[in-house]
């Protein structure tokens, strides 16, 4: 109940949503009844899109969320488990496996696998189900796993997860409250180390799928031309507050 209306309420919430309805509203209001009101809504929807659109600004709030936590270098980080989060894939056996993930989910995966070789005693916990496919997204990125060298004897899946909480649930019954190395893309480590702390978890955050590495201002000159991947950038940076917002107002009520 909870999952679908939070998916229905954040259709509602993305940038060019907003856009929409505004211009939508002020369309109706300016040349259907004729209000003033609507030119002035009209405005509002054109300002936001070009904010949106505007690459210099997704650049600086994108960097500031995929940089809560650093990439993990440190190959003196030694644990039982390494838990790498789902994300999306396409179940194709015309493909390879590798081929049927993701950018963002081969990205974790290629993660999981080097921290692997650097705690080749670990325990690879893949997670993640979308329901939508008779193979899990956990089981696509296991065998993509085995296929870069990873022994399947060293694999577990966890198949029941739908969202980020979910795996939490499920992956802690596998765990429990040790130490362990927690993989999914840089935008999304903060909402996931705040929901598997929020379960007694002790995640040491190792961020993959860097979107902006660096911010060279130099080199915004370059950028100010508007784009759709700035407006991508702003629908991922909505999409992760408003799940940070969404889970602390769930877990209060």
């Amino acid at each position: 109940m909870f999952f679908f209306l939070k998916k229905f309420i954040s259709m509602f919430l993305q940038p060019l949503s907003i856009v929409f309805i505004l211009l939508t509203i002020g369309f109706v209001l300016r040349f259907i009844r004729k209000n003033r009101k609507g030119l002035i809504i009209i405005s509002s929807g054109c300002v936001l899109l070009f904010i949106f659109s505007f690459q210099p600004v997704s650049f600086f709030f994108m960097y500031n969320l995929e940089h809560t936590y650093q990439p993990l270098l440190d190959s003196t980080v030694h644990t039982d488990y390494i838990a790498v989060l789902g994300g999306e894939g396409v179940y194709d056996k015309s493909h390879p496996p590798t081929n049927r993930l993701s950018q963002a989910s081969l990205a974790r995966l290629v993660e999981g696998v080097r921290l692997h070789r650097m705690n080749p005693g670990a325990t690879l916990i893949f997670s993640g189900n979308d329901y939508a496919q008779r193979v899990s997204l956990a089981e696509m990125n296991a065998e993509a796993a085995v296929t870069l060298g990873v022994a399947r004897n060293c694999i577990r899946i966890v198949e029941e997860p739908k969202d980020t909480e979910g795996e939490a649930i499920h992956i802690k019954k596998v765990i429990g409250d040790k130490k362990f190395i927690l993989v999914t893309s840089a935008e999304h480590m903060k909402r996931s180390v705040l929901i598997f702390k929020s379960y007694g978890m002790n995640p040491i955050p190792a961020p993959a799928d860097f979107m902006i590495k660096k911010i060279y201002f130099s080199h915004l000159i370059f950028y100010i031309m508007p784009s759709a991947q700035s407006i991508k950038n702003f629908e991922i940076i909505f999409h992760e507050y408003l799940g940070i917002i969404w889970f602390k107002l769930k877990s209060v009520f």
